[in-house]
């Protein structure tokens, strides 16, 4: 099995073996919701497409036009006919409407008018860089694909969002564990690169989907890397005894007491 720093097409790394973390961490709900997790096809949200847009307009502007299209005002709903013929011609490119291409447009332009978002990207690096390393306390294969890798080692991971202030955008990193992803990604790149975890640095550029697209960037906290670090290392050890045992439990089978949550009961009792 290959492992490094990967020269292979988005299919081909999609299609690799090796443990990514957007899977691994539906493990921390429960082995069974992994397994489910690996079979289970969605449909991007709109905002998950808007994102996949600016991703490749910031990242890989080239391939812009190659994969998406803008799709004319008078094209009418998905069911028309219009719509339906003009799909056709997009020859499987992912259609935006004029709007969206406009709040794509908007967050790019607010990307690269942050000097310190904008700076990152002129730095030398790779995007989309793919990785792949073997984690040494289980041998289980991890991979993962980077928005961009510069060659002095700061990992920088673009990020759309609703509110990029530091009180919102901090729920963010806990709702949707980008703590994990980003000790994930740390820890994969030292261990091929042989560097040590403190050596690299991981950088958030958030920028708000709609206007005035705000950006924010930031730098995760050594605590919220250390409990990042702590939900991997769990994720990929529970992954490790369930591929050994092939068995893959779910939720406690025990009768257990339940209540709301903390803060809705402030100022009650």
């Amino acid at each position: 099995m290959e492992t490094g720093f990967l020269e292979i097409s988005d299919s081909e790394y999609r299609a690799m073996d090796g443990v990514n973390q957007s899977s691994l961490k539906s493990i921390l709900k429960s082995p069974a919701h992994y397994r489910a997790a690996l079979t289970q096809t969605f449909e991007p949200t709109p905002s998950m497409a808007l994102g996949s847009a600016l991703h490749c307009l910031v990242l890989e502007p080239s391939e812009f036009e190659k994969r998406y299209v803008v799709a004319p005002d008078d094209v009418g709903t998905r069911a028309s006919k219009a719509y339906k013929d003009f799909e056709k011609e997009s020859k499987g490119r992912v259609i935006l409407k004029l709007e969206e291409m406009d709040h794509v447009r908007g967050m790019l332009r607010s990307v690269m008018s942050h000097p310190a978002a904008k700076r990152m990207f002129e730095l030398d690096g790779r995007a989309e860089q793919a990785c792949a390393w073997i984690d040494p306390a289980t041998s289980l294969l991890c991979k993962s694909k980077l928005d961009w890798l510069t060659a002095d080692g700061v990992l920088v991971d673009l990020k759309t969002t609703k509110d990029a202030g530091e009180w919102s955008f901090s729920k963010s990193i806990l709702d949707y564990m980008y703590h994990f992803q980003a000790a994930f990604y740390i820890d994969g790149v030292a261990k091929i690169s042989k560097q040590h975890a403190s050596a690299l640095s991981y950088k958030i550029i958030a920028v708000e989907s709609m206007a005035p697209y705000g950006v924010r960037v930031y730098s995760l906290s050594d605590e919220a890397l250390d409990i990042g670090r702590a939900k991997v290392r769990l994720a990929l050890d529970t992954l490790s005894t369930c591929r050994t045992a092939d068995i893959w439990p779910c939720y406690a089978t025990e009768v257990a007491a339940i209540t709301l949550p903390r803060y809705a009961l402030q100022g009650i009792f």
